[in-house]
């Protein structure tokens, strides 16, 4: 009982950790929302989506190896994935999905003042 309480609250602890590293390292750079077109934007964020994918590919690089490292493996018992299948009800989402981001680009696109 002991060992799984452990478990559970080290297993916090680490992600806590790199998200305050995280939060730490945007602060030194001075980052603020950014502003401009979308690809302005999307350059303004690569320095912090850069260390975030590093922290969070170490994080499960050091957690695959110490799932190894214990002999672990998925055995009986263990979820399985479920294969999952493109239905008419998909389509019907995806269609929607489709008609209103059309409305919202042709409307910021045309209605003054929204641009």
């Amino acid at each position: 009982m002991c060992y799984n309480v452990f478990l559970v609250l080290g297993a916090q602890s680490p992600q806590d950790h790199h998200q305050r590293q995280n939060d730490r390292a945007a602060r030194q750079r001075n980052v603020v929302p950014p502003s401009g077109n979308i690809f302005q934007k999307a350059k303004a964020l690569v320095p912090i989506l850069v260390p975030l994918f590093i922290s969070a590919f170490r994080r499960a690089d050091e957690l695959a190896t110490a799932m190894e490292c214990r002999c672990y493996h998925g055995g009986e018992g263990r979820t399985r994935l479920k294969q999952l299948k493109f239905t008419a009800e998909d389509t019907r989402c995806a269609v929607v999905i489709t008609v209103l981001l059309v409305c919202i680009c042709l409307t910021r696109l045309f209605v003054p003042g929204l641009a």
